[in-house]
């Protein structure tokens, strides 16, 4: 049985290890919590964290967190008549009152010693990048991407296509790898603009129309197409091909071989093929929900596309799961309605394996993690935010990951400035 809380500072550091994103919590009024963010400690006058991000009954709510040995407490440091605390929608407390006063959600510590320490110890990291930051570069992160899906969405749009089209653009942008994001992205936006035409075609007229826009040399397309298809197959396909839109002199070839454009651009009509009529995105939604632990089925359902397997490593499948499909179920959890679809987003992220390590994330362990490698894809994600942010910030705006923004805590204040703006009514 744990200790009796006899200090208010003895829960800010219980907040910060045990209020994971993706956990629901029951207050003691009946409100279910379902934790996106937990905000940053404020260090300034006001509550206690800031910027936090959650569902209380299904409504999306972000503010404050303000956390009190005794409920009442509230009331003798007179909050009530302090307009900082009007921004509460959270009071985290060791021992609630008899009656409840407050109308916003409370919630009693034994609620966050119910749920498993999971972090490792910040005495892995040097002082200069701790755990608190790197965590919240990564939450920062993957709320940025869903923020995006949020605020992109055209009013005439359905949820479910306005999903559809952020994932095609994310996983294309994928394909493209680092030199060949800026055309990939264009062969997006004529994906979705044929979309009418391409929901009921066939594999050929699919491929005809995306690799015939592609712009891309027929005779490195034929090389790759007879490899996988056959060479009949293959110059049937390229006999239909369509007008050129992207010119090509905009693709790189200086890349490894499976990471040559031919090999991309076969691997976008099968993605587009797979979407229209295999039914994709819903495919991977169910897998996110059903399995639990649903990374390794995720990965290998993307690499299914046309029936043909391995034309997706799985270095890069779990590229697109990571930087299209999840931010996509996050938004869509929070569009759709379904707070499963939340919980399910935030813990694939949080239990992502290790990736392949590069030249960012190579560059934080060797200058500010003493060479200590990072474990796990979460906290890969956030070194390469901090790198993006305070090492060399990316102004490129080719790649979905780059931010404009300067401030660790700029992102949780966006996604609060659109929030109240979009209120979400949940069941």
């Amino acid at each position: 049985m744990a200790e009796p809380c006899t200090k208010e500072s003895t829960l800010y550091p219980l907040w910060t290890q045990r209020a994971i994103p993706g956990t629901e919590f029951l207050c003691r009024g009946g409100e279910r919590i379902h934790l996106l963010s937990p905000g940053h400690r404020n260090t300034g006058p006001g509550p206690d964290f800031l910027d936090a991000v959650m569902l209380a009954n299904g409504v999306l709510k972000t503010g404050a967190v303000e956390m009190h040995r005794h409920e009442n407490d509230w009331f003798l440091h007179g909050h009530q008549h302090d307009p900082a605390y009007q921004q509460v929608i959270l009071h985290v407390v060791a021992q609630p009152a008899a009656t409840a006063r407050l109308p916003i959600p409370t919630l009693c510590w034994d609620q966050l010693l119910r749920v498993p320490e999971t972090e490792p110890p910040h005495a892995v990291f040097p002082d200069s990048v701790s755990a608190d930051l790197l965590r919240d570069l990564s939450w920062g992160r993957f709320l940025r991407r869903a923020t995006e899906i949020l605020r992109t969405q055209q009013g005439g749009a359905t949820v479910g296509t306005h999903l559809r089209h952020q994932f095609l653009r994310r996983t294309f942008d994928a394909l493209g790898f680092s030199r060949n994001r800026a055309p990939m992205r264009s062969l997006a936006e004529l994906a979705i603009g044929q979309e009418s035409d391409l929901r009921s075609a066939t594999f050929q007229q699919i491929a005809g129309a995306i690799l015939g826009g592609a712009g891309y040399p027929s005779e490195r397309l034929q090389r790759v197409g007879e490899g996988m298809f056959g060479a009949a197959r293959t110059r049937a396909i390229l006999a239909t091909l369509g007008p050129a839109v992207i010119p090509a002199l905009q693709w790189d070839v200086r890349s490894r071989p499976h990471n040559l454009p031919e090999y991309r651009l076969w691997s976008a009509a099968l993605l587009l093929f797979d979407l229209h009529q295999h039914e994709l995105l819903p495919n991977l939604f169910q897998i996110l929900l059903n399995e639990a632990t649903p990374f390794q089925p995720l990965v290998a359902r993307l690499q299914q596309w046309g029936g043909i397997g391995g034309l997706l490593g799985d270095d890069r499948a779990g590229e697109v799961i990571l930087n299209a499909f999840l931010p996509v179920a996050l938004a869509g959890g929070l569009l759709a309605a379904r707070n499963d679809l939340l919980r399910a987003a935030c813990i694939c992220y949080r239990s992502l394996p290790t990736f392949a390590t590069n030249r960012l994330i190579r560059t934080v362990e060797e200058r500010y993690l003493r060479r200590e490698r990072l474990v796990g894809a979460f906290w890969q994600q956030g070194a390469i935010e901090f790198y993006q942010r305070y090492v060399q910030p990316d102004r490129s705006g080719l790649s979905f990951v780059a931010d404009p923004f300067g401030n660790p805590y700029t992102i949780q204040r966006r996604f609060s400035e659109y929030a109240n703006s979009h209120i979400y009514q949940l069941p």
